[in-house]
């Protein structure tokens, strides 16, 4: 007994110290983009903390609990990077412990072992883990209501069904969807005092819950998660549904999404052992067995029902159902376990299964993108350029990976002052300026590979510089950090990879060796006219920009049609 607490924490400390590095690696540098910006953008808009909390919109793709958090940080602390992404960090840390030691307690020590080695180094839910969003707690929360409901069911514990109906409200108001998973123990119990006529113990056994104490369950629950839904349903009508539908490609990117390469024989390998992991639950915990796979097959039901836009974009499909991924890991973990332990012949094979799951992972890890991704300089690991599928990265030209259209360039078409700058060692930071916060339409990821230098975005916070030029075009795929912080006060703005360029002298004291103006931004249109699908944007504020930093800092020191740059001189002209 001595022997196997010693291995199972060891795996778990090891586990735990792997996983947080590679969720915290960089994570400061990392310039917030995309769909991160929805819950600033909530908080920034809210009309007071109860708007907030009773005017959820679907659309907006945002989360109330989160916009919460995000309206009071910005009220009273001010925003920074780390601080709107600290509920995803704390939740991918916090699962790195709590997810074992649950799996653990229903099943036992050796698929904990292996279990715990595959969440550290999963791709996918570092990157949730590392992503303003809400997917990273609703994963957490849903597969813990899972594991809290089974062990409701199994021994009737009313403890265990507060456990189950606070974790499992609580990642519905994380997440909708979550309630494909979190309704499953519930079902199971109201299912099984109509099976007793059938079978004398039912489903369950002879230690199911009373049914007092599930009807009790199903009205406590129903009320809470019918408050939580309630500004949601009065908006129903604005959800995104019957615009997207399973693809092929997408499916099979969301496998290989889920197992964390995209080598074949490894993908083989993980949902071989997948299967077989499935078959040895259904033997030995049947209900467990059937709990996770209803709920899974109930997710992809919905989905394939309401098509939801972005369905086709793997990564999308994948977090709407994120917490398929633990189950999946889990599954593998019993097959593994059971493997090595008819191999070793040995009841408890405790150190070699240590070493043979430290193996595989070694392999998932090889084989997939951590090295690629989180490797210095990046300032762009959340990009969809790196997320969108585990392929290897063609830097011939920029690719989005996105739900929507991106305008590519080829690496011939890379400016040449960025080759240029590879060269300067005496340069280390440069700020990028306008910057669009949609990834589809950014390329700051895509120039970083060929200059290797720092990148800080920089926004315009003069109300009256904001917006495009006349010969812009509204209709378009774009949100510029302009328009969402123009006016936000500077004691609220504590962004460390952001800087408000409209104060030369700020990015002197920042550090910043050089600033590139954009000239132009070429964005989707939405406009049935435009029959190339992209419009060049050109902002108001790049030409009053250049005038100002010239007066300060002097001539460029390069110029051409698509960009402007300047040499920032510690101290001014």
């Amino acid at each position: 007994m001595r022997s196997r607490f010693n291995y199972f924490h060891i795996a778990l400390i090891a586990a735990f110290a792997a996983g947080t590095i590679l969720r915290m690696h960089m994570l400061l540098s990392q310039i917030l983009l995309d769909d991160e910006w929805h819950g600033i953008i909530a908080a920034l808009t809210g009309k007071g903390l109860w708007n907030i909390i009773t005017s959820y919109n679907p659309f907006d793709n945002s989360s109330t609990p989160l916009n919460i958090y995000n309206y009071l940080v910005l009220k009273y602390f001010g925003l920074s990077e780390l601080a709107v992404r600290l509920p995803s960090v704390l939740s991918g840390i916090l699962s790195l412990i709590l997810l074992p030691l649950a799996l653990r307690k229903v099943l036992n020590e050796k698929t904990a072992i292996v279990f715990a080695v595959l969440l550290s180094i999963s791709p996918f839910l570092i990157f949730y883990s590392r992503f303003a969003k809400a997917y990273g707690p609703m994963m957490l929360l849903s597969f813990l209501a899972l594991l809290q409901g089974y062990q409701w069911l199994t021994t009737g514990k009313r403890t265990k069904a507060a456990w189950y109906v606070f974790l499992g409200c609580l990642a519905v108001y994380m997440h909708p969807f979550a309630v494909f998973a979190a309704v499953w123990p519930l079902v199971f119990a109201l299912a099984d005092f109509p099976a007793r006529k059938l079978r004398r113990e039912g489903i369950l056994g002879a230690n199911a819950p009373a049914i007092k104490d599930s009807i009790s369950v199903a009205v406590i629950a129903s009320g809470i998660v019918f408050a939580e839904s309630w500004p949601m349903l009065l908006k129903s009508a604005k959800l995104p549904l019957e615009r997207g539908g399973f693809t092929s490609a997408g499916l099979l990117t969301a496998l290989s999404l889920q197992s964390g390469t995209a080598n074949f024989f490894l993908n083989a390998s993980f949902y071989l052992l997948a299967a077989f992991g499935l078959v040895s639950l259904l033997r030995r915990r049947p209900v467990l067995g059937w709990l996770l796979s209803c709920a899974v097959c109930c997710c992809m039901a919905v989905l394939a029902i309401t098509r939801p836009y972005g369905i086709q974009n793997g990564m999308v499909l994948l977090r709407y159902m994120i917490f398929a991924v633990p189950i999946t890991l889990a599954l593998v973990a019993i097959a593994f376990a059971d493997f090595i332990t008819r191999v070793t012949r040995k009841e408890n094979p405790a150190p070699q299964l240590l070493v043979a799951a430290a193996g595989f992972a070694g392999l998932l890890f090889a084989a997939g993108p951590l090295s690629g991704i989180y490797s210095f300089p990046n300032n762009f690991t959340n990009h969809s350029a790196y997320q969108g599928y585990y392929n290897h990265i063609n830097w011939g030209h920029s690719d989005a990976h996105n739900i929507y259209h991106d305008f590519s360039v080829s690496s011939e078409t890379v400016p040449p002052f960025y080759l240029w700058l590879r060269k300067q060692s005496d340069i280390k930071v440069i700020v990028e300026y306008p910057f669009d916060v949609c990834d589809f339409n950014d390329l700051f990821y895509y120039y970083q590979h060929f200059h290797k230098k720092r990148v800080i975005a920089g926004y315009c916070s003069d109300f009256h510089l904001r917006g495009y030029s006349e010969k812009s075009s509204a209709t378009v795929g774009m949100l510029s950090a302009d328009l969402i912080l123009a006016g936000l006060p500077g004691t609220k703005a504590k962004f460390r990879n952001m800087v408000d360029v409209v104060n030369p002298a700020g990015l002197s004291a920042r550090g910043v060796d050089i600033i590139v103006f954009h000239k132009y931004i070429m964005a989707p249109s939405f406009s049935p006219e435009i029959k190339k699908g992209f419009i060049r944007i050109d902002y108001r504020s790049v030409p009053f920009l250049e005038n100002i930093y010239q007066f300060v800092f002097g001539k460029p020191i390069y110029d051409d049609g698509q960009i402007v740059c300047f040499r920032i001189s510690h101290g001014g002209k």
